[in-house]
């Protein structure tokens, strides 16, 4: 599995880049990784296959988060990416894995803009589910965005149709 791989790569490339032996992620490292590979590659069975075999006490609220954000996960190019951001109003993103990762899938986040600078600081220090400023996320040629949180809003505009159209 990819996500065993990306575990292992994770914690060798902290360990000679920053000096980080034995690092401890604030989440489950191994749950996120695996989930991020089954939403991007639409693979429900693989991550519900995690749940039953780690995490069986969690399998009914992660399988219903999943199911919403599969629902609203696009791969966007940077253009359609500012275009999303703009029209949305979206003032911050969440990483699930590491932000440097080409596979992150950034969570838009509902927020005003007052609270923007305090989310951004929450997470400074955390090396998974980061806190950044869209802007930050238009290097990347393509990016993962998951826009559950503006569901009603995609219904409501021509945003999520133009997503579709970019996309077929």
């Amino acid at each position: 599995m990819k996500w065993d791989y990306k575990l292992n790569l994770y914690r060798n490339y902290f360990e000679s880049t920053y000096g980080l032996v034995n690092l401890q992620f604030s989440e489950n490292i191994d749950k996120l990784l695996v989930r991020n590979e089954s939403l991007r590659a639409g693979r429900r069975e693989l991550y519900l296959s995690f749940l039953r075999d780690h995490y069986p006490q969690d399998i009914g609220l992660e399988i219903a988060q999943y199911d919403r954000i599969v629902s609203s996960l696009f791969l966007v190019d940077r253009h359609r990416a500012q275009q999303i951001f703009d029209r949305l109003q979206i003032r911050l993103l969440q990483s699930d894995i590491w932000i440097e990762d080409e596979d992150t899938i950034f969570r838009a986040l509902k927020m005003d803009e007052r609270d923007v600078l305090h989310q951004l600081d929450r997470t400074l220090t955390e090396w998974v589910t980061v806190n950044v400023l869209p802007q930050e996320t238009l290097g990347y040629p393509y990016i993962w965005l998951d826009l559950s949180q503006f569901s009603e809003e995609l219904i409501a505009s021509d945003v999520y149709y133009s997503i579709l159209q970019s996309a077929s």
